[in-house]
């Protein structure tokens, strides 16, 4: 007898590093976001935070009449669980880096205006909130 499983894609745990469609690391996932328990992120669940992000940033081009081209910023999602037990991610967005340590751990950046913005999804309930950009240069 043969036995072949199938494990949905989705369901794996995402590389910690994902490229875009010209091999350029865009996104990292570090876990070291304010010493909160955190999580592995799925494909899936990375698939989701993209699409609530796009909502997240529409939203906030309205509220502060600017314009964000998502594809100019390098993303790190640092995911956990909140004191509710929901799965939870920060999202950091940043339009300029130095080096590759941002692959590695949470940037945290004072000013800088539009160039780096964040706020918060949360997987749980399919919500983003507190999407701002950082005080002006």
């Amino acid at each position: 007898m043969t036995f072949i499983g199938c494990q949905n894609s989705s369901s794996e745990l995402s590389p910690k590093l994902i490229k875009n469609n010209k091999g350029e690391i865009y996104i990292s996932l570090v876990n070291d976001y304010f010493e909160k328990t955190t999580f592995d992120l799925t494909n899936e669940e990375v698939s989701q935070i993209n699409q609530l992000l796009i909502q997240a940033v529409k939203q906030m081009e309205s509220d502060e009449n600017i314009t964000i081209n998502l594809n100019d910023y390098k993303r790190q999602y640092c995911a956990y669980i909140n004191p509710k037990g929901e799965k939870v991610v920060h999202v950091n967005c940043l339009c300029s880096v130095r080096g590759d340590a941002w692959q590695r751990g949470y940037e945290s950046v004072l000013g800088g205006g539009k160039c780096f913005f964040g706020g918060t999804i949360n997987l749980s309930l399919q919500k983003f909130s507190d999407f701002y950009t950082n005080a002006p240069k």
